[in-house]
Order: structure tokens, then sequence, then C-alpha cells
């Protein structure tokens, strides 16, 4: 594998991903892994685009061994203010770039739902060829500390950085976001 660049960029945080959204007109967002919409809420209150697509299977697993369906109502209650513009999507992340995603072309993508090896490796490959140039793949919880030893983000990132060669460049929070640019 290549050696992979990591640099810190001008986001300072995730909720900054809205401001670049706003600056750059994106018009379409997505976000993969919305939980109960608190980051899907902080982005839509910085930025409103035309369209942003929250997207969460809400499966019994590992972290979440119960029903999900008040994670879904509490997120519908947060993206509710934000008008017909946010859509809550209860599907596999995947299946949706692989059935959409081309077709929506979004301009910025964030992930944050399955944080497995395979999960972000399959999430990454996925929504890459929707991206158009010039567009964002971004997602959270770039870190290897000790109570994530699942946890794949960093591995998956680094492989798929060095595949398409690509530069990482992270934020500077304490559980860092990461994202890339699609070559124009």
């Amino acid at each position: 594998m290549a050696p992979v660049n990591e640099v810190r960029g001008r986001i300072a945080a995730r909720e900054e991903f809205a401001d670049e959204c706003k600056r750059r007109g994106v018009k379409t967002c997505i976000e993969v892994g919305v939980d109960h919409g608190v980051y899907s809420a902080a982005f839509l209150r910085r930025y409103l685009p035309d369209r942003y697509y929250a997207i969460d299977p809400y499966p019994s697993h590992g972290l979440y061994p119960f029903d999900r369906r008040p994670d879904i109502i509490m997120a519908s209650i947060a993206l509710q203010p934000f008008g017909d513009a946010p859509r809550l999507i209860i599907a596999p992340s995947v299946d949706i770039a692989h059935s959409h995603g081309s077709y929506w072309k979004p301009g910025f993508v964030y992930l944050d739902g399955d944080h497995s090896l395979k999960g972000i490796r399959e999430d990454l490959e996925a929504w890459w060829p929707c991206i158009p140039a010039g567009g964002l793949l971004a997602g959270h919880d770039y870190w290897a500390g000790p109570s994530m030893e699942a946890h794949g983000v960093v591995q998956a990132v680094r492989e798929f950085a060095a595949k398409h060669g690509l530069q990482i460049t992270l934020t500077h929070d304490p559980v860092k976001s990461w994202w890339f640019e699609k070559p124009r």
C-alpha cells in the first residue's frame, strides 16, 4: 500500500462542513448514520441545501441491542423544523448509493454509520462513484482509541486514500472527521 498523506484542513470541526457546502453551493447532501438526528439538525441550522438525505437502517446490533423505533422518531423530530429539504431514509446506505446515488449526484456525503472495517469499506466504495468532481466524501470517528478495537474507520479510509491517490484531510476536534475532495 502506498504511503498516505494526512493533513489538518481549514475545517476545524465537523459542524463546519455545512459552511463549506454553503460556500461551494452544494445542492444535495447526504448523511449516512443518522441515529437521533443531532448532527443532521446542527448541519441544517447552518446550511439548508435543496436536498438533505439522512440515511440509516436503524438495525438492532452490538451497541444498540434494542428496538430502534424511538431513535427514528427522535430523528424525525430533529429534521421536522427544516421543511421539505431533509428526507429520512430507513435503509442500508450501500443499497441507496447503488439505487439512487448516481441520480442524486451528491456534492457532499458524510459517513457516520457502520464503523466496522467491512461496513466503512463498503460505504466508501459505494458512494465515491456517485460524487461529482469537486465534491466531498467525508466521515466521522477517525481515531483508533483503545475502546474501539473493532473500529475500522482509520484503516478503511487509509486504504481507500492509498488506492485512489487521495490526501486525507482531518478536522481539528478531538474525535476527528476526515474528508476527500474528488479530483476534477
